[in-house]
C-alpha cells in the first residue's frame, strides 16, 4: 500500500495527513495507441490530458503502445466518465486499461548501487590516463 502525505499550512498551524491509495481510489494504467503522429495532434492530445485532473502521470512510450496514462478514479463509473471525456476530445485508435487487483510491492527507494563507483572502475580510469575532450 502506498501513502501520500498531504500538507496543509494555515498561518502558524500546520497539519500532515496520511492518505492511502484506498482513500484516493483506484490507480489505473491506460494504454493509448494512435495512428496520428503529427505535432498538431500531439499538442491537442497533450492539452487534453493536461485538462483532465484524473490523469496523474503521462508518458510517451516505445513499442506497441504510444502513450501511457496513470489515472486515479474512485470506481468503474468514474473511469467510464473519464474515458468518455477523453475520446470526446481527441481521436485515438485504441484505448486499453488495466486495473490492479492487489498491490504486491511499492517502494519509493531507488536502487542506486550502480551510481556508486566501484574501486576496480577507478583503477581502470587511472590506468587509461587523462581523458581528452
Amino acid at each position: 500500500m502506498s501513502f501520500l502525505y498531504v500538507f496543509s499550512i494555515k498561518g502558524a498551524n500546520s497539519m500532515i495527513s496520511q492518505v492511502t491509495d484506498d482513500d484516493l481510489g483506484t490507480g489505473t494504467g491506460v494504454n493509448i495507441r494512435t495512428s496520428q503522429h503529427t505535432q498538431a495532434w500531439f499538442d491537442q492530445f497533450h492539452a487534453t490530458v493536461d485538462s483532465i485532473p484524473e490523469v496523474v502521470e503521462f508518458y510517451r512510450m516505445s513499442g506497441e503502445v504510444d502513450y501511457l496514462l496513470r489515472v486515479v478514479v474512485p470506481d468503474i463509473g468514474a473511469y467510464d466518465a473519464f474515458y468518455k471525456k477523453l475520446i470526446a476530445r481527441i481521436e485515438i485508435s485504441k484505448v486499453s486499461s488495466a486495473f490492479a487487483m492487489e498491490q504486491i510491492k511499492y517502494t519509493t527507494a531507488l536502487p542506486l548501487s550502480f551510481a556508486i563507483e566501484r574501486p576496480e572502475r577507478k583503477l581502470e580510469k587511472a590506468a587509461a590516463g587523462p581523458q581528452r575532450a
